[in-house]
């Protein structure tokens, strides 16, 4: 019993760890976004690439130090922390892994066990980094799906016997391109 507690326990708290951490670099992003509203749009293609704002660093400290000193469970950030938060973030961005593609995550591996140094250090480049290839991926997938719209309903076969995978948590990530766009094909068939 005690030893399903402290499991528990040490579950909640990384959970809470991440939650926490990722809200903050969320928080920053929006506050980064909020710098550039005044940019209207034409394309997607035009979508802004986002940077920390010379605020961001301190309060990420601000952050870490309360989420390390103030907290109840007093969780260490650590490397074991780190590929927590990177696995919360990119679920929290891309939970049905319809955006990123697998060479994308192979990418951005590299800083599965580095969030925690940079945090501590008030770096948020890579977390910025993660979210400007979800930003363009997102685009990537807008403009297909405008591409595709371009062509009308008739251009889509509903005489295939197609299905499409509606909870795509626990699935891979796309392969590439081309996986990409027959995953996104099949949603918008289905949502026609």
């Amino acid at each position: 019993m005690l030893e399903r507690r402290r499991i528990l326990s040490q579950a909640r708290s990384a959970t809470l760890t991440s939650i926490a951490l990722s809200l903050g670099v969320f928080w920053l992003a929006a506050s980064a976004t909020a710098k550039h509203q005044q940019v209207a749009l034409t394309t997607p293609a035009e979508a802004i690439s986002l940077s920390p704002l010379d605020v961001h660093p301190r309060i990420s400290l601000s952050i870490v130090e309360q989420l390390r000193h103030a907290h109840y469970l007093k969780k260490s950030l650590d490397d074991q922390a780190s590929s927590q938060i990177f696995e919360k973030y990119l679920s929290m961005l891309d939970r049905a892994k319809v955006y990123f593609m697998a060479e994308d995550v192979q990418a951005l591996e590299k800083y599965r066990y580095q969030l925690d140094d940079a945090l501590i250090r008030g770096n948020l480049e890579p977390a910025f980094e993660i979210f400007n290839v979800y930003q363009a991926r997102l685009t990537g997938r807008l403009e297909f799906l405008l591409a595709e719209l371009d062509k009308g309903l008739a251009s889509l076969d509903f005489s295939l016997a197609e299905s499409v995978e509606v909870d795509r948590e626990n699935s891979p990530w796309p392969a590439g391109v081309t996986e990409l766009d027959d995953l996104w094909r099949k949603r918008l068939k289905a949502a026609a």
